[in-house]
């Protein structure tokens, strides 16, 4: 714009010297200079405002690249550190972890080998009991062996009032009994008496009339013996004895 007025200037002054122009066509020219210098100045104002607004869309995206790269650095510095944070835990939970492993295979190598000792101790006392057993009872025959009871004579007396040492042979007594006078008979036989057949039917006759009543069979005891037919006094010992041969004859009966 500058260059065109600077034209318009010169051809003014070319037409001024070559011609004479009328004021009014110089007042016309003027007042288009004028305008154009108007229009000029407000089209240099624009074109400075836009360089500033240029300059100011340059700066902002200036600051968003350098934010964007401070930002890029920031996080990939922040994913570093993570993982750096993660590769220490991990190695402190492998590290723990073996750490607690061995002290369990210890642990166990500790309990295994205590066990072992306690099996061979354990042996070892069962040996010892075994040889002090094998000792005891070695010494426990010797004594036997070396034991040799005497008879007593007030045994032997008490006995003889029972026929046992009477001198007589073995009685032989069946292995079952077909009435209670069969049993009462081998009973006196056993003491070295002898027994009445009529006592013994009248015994018989009773036994029958009692179980024929629907009365539960009498066990003959010792004590029943001696109060019917006197038997001597004293030897509690043999009575318990024939008391208990009566009642499993009765049983087995």
């Amino acid at each position: 714009m500058g260059k065109k007025v600077q034209e318009l200037e010169e051809q003014l002054e070319a037409r001024t010297l070559e011609l004479e122009l009328s004021n009014a066509e110089l007042e016309r020219y003027k007042a288009e200079i004028s305008e154009l210098k108007k229009r000029a100045d407000e089209l240099s104002e624009q074109i400075k405002e836009f360089r500033n607004k240029e300059q100011a869309i340059s700066w902002a995206l200036t600051e968003a690249k350098a934010a964007e790269k401070r930002i890029i650095s920031e996080a990939q510095s922040r994913i570093a550190a993570m993982e750096e944070e993660a590769r220490a835990k991990a190695k402190s939970i492998l590290e723990d972890a073996e750490a607690a492993a061995a002290r369990t295979v210890k642990k166990a190598e500790a309990s295994v080998l205590e066990y072992e000792n306690n099996i061979k101790r354990l042996n070892s006392e069962l040996a010892k009991a075994a040889s002090d057993a094998r000792e005891q009872a070695e010494k426990f025959a010797d004594l036997i062996l070396q034991i040799k009871p005497a008879v007593d004579s007030e045994i032997i007396e008490e006995m003889k009032g029972y026929g046992a040492f009477s001198g007589e042979a073995n009685v032989e007594l069946p292995d079952d009994y077909r009435s209670p006078a069969e049993l009462m008979q081998n009973i006196y036989k056993i003491q070295g008496r002898e027994l009445s057949v009529q006592q013994t039917e009248e015994e018989t006759e009773g036994e029958q009339a009692d179980f024929s009543s629907g009365e539960p069979e009498k066990v003959w005891r010792v004590e029943d013996l001696r109060e019917s037919d006197e038997l001597p006094a004293g030897g509690n010992e043999l009575d318990l004895e024939l008391n208990s041969i009566i009642e499993e004859v009765l049983k087995e009966g």
